[in-house]
């Protein structure tokens, strides 16, 4: 059995995908994934083959979310610009991923895999890790929240309406983006149908395809008005923190003193490194809290810290977030999942896309704090939620027993029974 996974993004967006394709080839599969280039070794290290794509992804969320955006015309706009010139490459390489494979695997943001799977009779399943490609009225699209409201509210008629519009508007606007380029790309291709004018997520909705959904439904529930196609399996997790090693002095650090509060943005770019640094900072010795920063893509790498403050380019999520007191982050997918699975206090400090969804779903959990976002968080706002996190039994006891419960979930072996089911069906 070969399976190939389209996927592009971040780390964070690809990591969940190589999860699910590590136990797919625990069970027998061969598999493929075509990502980004700079994570080859991430995908080779799990014994995965690899098709890189021509995309830049830190450039390219540097350039299209421009640090604190959260307009999702300027972004359409901002993809469609990167898209334009390396479309035609990202057909070609992803078509030849596909080639010989018996199903493909497909991300939102690897979408293409679909179109090019349907051209070569091939299967696919689509694979997400937030909400998206499935319409709901019970909540709505993640690029889509209700301003200052919860996401869960399938028994108020007005947001059931509301909830629903969402998945149409973000679906088509991204769409009407990424249809052209995309259009020009296939056109080379033969026997290659155009993309019609309408999202073809209007069409997948009412396709009755299989599409999993990678959270766990103790953190959004299934919706009654989705079919058995669209199982919520839990989270595709990656372990990684059991093989690593962690530098001597990070260990004599949390060993000097309270455990820290752990913050770390992932992927995010575009920010200023200073301003950032000086908001933790100020954050941190207004709680009177030590810190560990994981300084990832946010440009934090070469800024200073004081002697409490501990920083690191990355760590693994499920090791480091373990050690923490409470955790900040930017409410990413898998990160939110990582945090929550640690059974420590979550505070999540959204800047775009999907973030602000996850930070009200974590508020909502009452496992953690929801705080402003980025573009308007000041340091005493923010210590303010950490001291919040970390002094409120109910939040401690609450993100306790939820990390337990999603520790004991296993995302990626109910993932795989869905695909080798649906292979066998076919």
């Amino acid at each position: 059995m070969k399976i190939t996974f389209t996927v592009a993004g971040s780390r964070g967006d690809l990591q969940p995908y190589v999860a699910l394709g590590t136990r797919l080839r625990a069970e027998g599969a061969e598999v493929r994934i075509a990502a980004p280039a700079m994570f080859e070794d991430l995908v080779v290290g799990h014994g995965l083959k690899f098709s890189p794509i021509p995309l830049d992804p830190w450039g390219a969320i540097s350039r299209v979310l421009g640090g604190r955006s959260t307009n999702l015309l300027a972004a359409g706009r901002a993809s469609r610009k990167e898209l334009s010139p390396i479309m035609d490459d990202l057909l070609h390489t992803y078509s030849k991923a596909c080639e010989g494979a018996d199903a493909v695997v497909y991300s939102p943001v690897g979408f293409l895999g679909r179109a090019i799977a349907q051209d070569k009779g091939i299967s696919s399943v689509g694979a997400a890790c937030q909400p998206f490609l499935n319409r709901t009225s019970s909540f709505p699209s993640a690029f889509l929240p209700v301003p200052g409201r919860q996401v869960w509210a399938p028994g108020k008629a007005r947001w059931r309406v509301y909830n629903r519009l969402t998945y149409t508007f973000s679906q088509q606007l991204l769409w009407s983006f990424i249809r052209a380029p995309a259009n020009r790309a296939l056109s080379g291709v033969d026997g290659s149908s155009p993309l019609p004018r309408l999202s073809h997520l209007k069409e997948l909705n009412e396709s009755g395809e299989l599409i999993l959904n990678g959270w766990s439904p103790r953190v959004l529930p299934h919706p009654p008005d989705w079919g058995d196609n669209l199982p919520i399996t839990g989270y595709w997790t990656l372990p990684d923190g059991a093989g690593w090693t962690p530098p001597g002095d990070l260990v004599e650090f949390l060993e000097c003193g309270p455990a820290p509060v752990v913050i770390g943005f992932g992927s995010i770019a575009g920010e200023d490194p200073q301003e950032l640094r000086d908001l933790l900072v100020g954050a941190l010795r207004r709680a009177r809290r030590r810190g560990v920063v994981l300084t990832g893509w946010s440009g934090l790498s070469n800024a200073e810290f004081p002697e409490d403050v501990y920083s690191i380019p990355e760590a693994p999520h499920d090791w480091i977030f373990s050690k923490a007191e409470a955790v900040i982050h930017h409410g990413g997918a898998g990160t939110t999942g990582a945090s929550l699975r640690s059974g420590n206090p979550t505070i999540v400090m959204p800047f775009y896309a999907d973030q602000l969804f996850w930070a009200r779903r974590v508020a909502h959990l009452e496992a953690g704090v929801a705080t402003l976002p980025r573009a308007k968080m000041s340091a005493s706002r923010l210590a303010e939620a950490i001291e919040q996190a970390t002094n409120d039994w109910k939040i401690k006891v609450r993100a306790q027993t939820l990390g337990r419960d999603l520790r004991s979930e296993n995302g990626v072996e109910v993932a795989t029974k869905y695909i080798y089911q649906m292979l066998q069906n076919r």
